[in-house]
């Protein structure tokens, strides 16, 4: 399962169409909506972007590595 962390929705949607075909994937469109998805459904992989409004990448990073 991917885990998808995107604010911009047209981006989102163009790489979960990439992602489909092969993983199942999951999308949240911030970094904190996306902290509370991470612990819900423990994805394998997380593609997120850095530049979010309520949290960057990197705060999401660190919130779900501690």
């Amino acid at each position: 399962m991917v885990l998808l962390i995107e604010d911009n929705a047209e981006l989102r949607s163009y790489i979960k169409e990439i992602l489909n075909p092969h993983f199942n994937s999951i999308e949240a469109v911030d970094g904190e909506e996306g902290v509370a998805m991470a612990k819900e459904h423990i994805p394998d992989i997380i593609i997120s972007d850095l530049m979010m409004q309520k949290m960057d990448g990197l705060e999401v990073c660190k919130l779900l590595k501690g």
